[in-house]
């Protein structure tokens, strides 16, 4: 009398793992974000302290003035106190050095400085309306779009200006 064994051999169920794991290592490239798979280095760590920035002006009830310099290629920010009587500004210890950004374009705003360009996160929780471009080393760039009202900024391949997305 033989019975019938149910359930799978260990061969089979390594045979079934291994083609589920060749499936997850050429399908995972896919899903990584546009900033890395440009090879932009500094690109996630500015959507990273704008995110920051946005959530510690409200918590903080403070402004805060990110600076970018095309030039040196470094960013750095700035606090304002809003009820503050002196409108000086006190330094952050938050630096970004290495960063290639090719331009920064504010909403509303004329033609954009080849230097210093100041975006303002405000304590009410909104921020000015900016496009960052970024170059990567092979030539790709991406966009970084900075929505007023939203908590993380958007991360385009290409560059984009504002009348791509108005």
């Amino acid at each position: 009398m033989t019975g019938n064994k149910s359930g799978f051999s260990f061969v089979e169920l390594m045979v079934v793992m291994f083609i589920l794991s060749l499936l997850a290592f050429f399908t995972v490239p896919y899903f990584v974000s546009p900033g890395e798979k440009a090879g932009i280095k500094g690109s996630l760590g500015l959507a990273g302290l704008m995110t920051s920035l946005k959530h510690r002006a409200v918590r903080d009830n403070r402004d805060y003035l990110l600076h970018l310099d095309q030039v040196a290629g470094k960013a750095w920010v700035t606090v304002r106190d809003p009820e503050a009587q002196d409108k000086n500004d006190e330094e952050d210890s938050r630096t970004l050095t290495g960063l290639s950004l090719s331009g920064v374009e504010l909403l509303n705003q004329g033609d954009p400085e080849l230097s210093d360009t100041i975006i303002r996160f405000y304590s009410r929780g909104y921020s000015d309306t900016a496009l960052i471009r970024m170059a990567g080393e092979d030539g790709e760039s991406v966009t970084l779009k900075l929505h007023p009202f939203l908590s993380d900024p958007e991360i385009i391949r290409g560059h984009v200006s504002f009348d791509d997305c108005i």
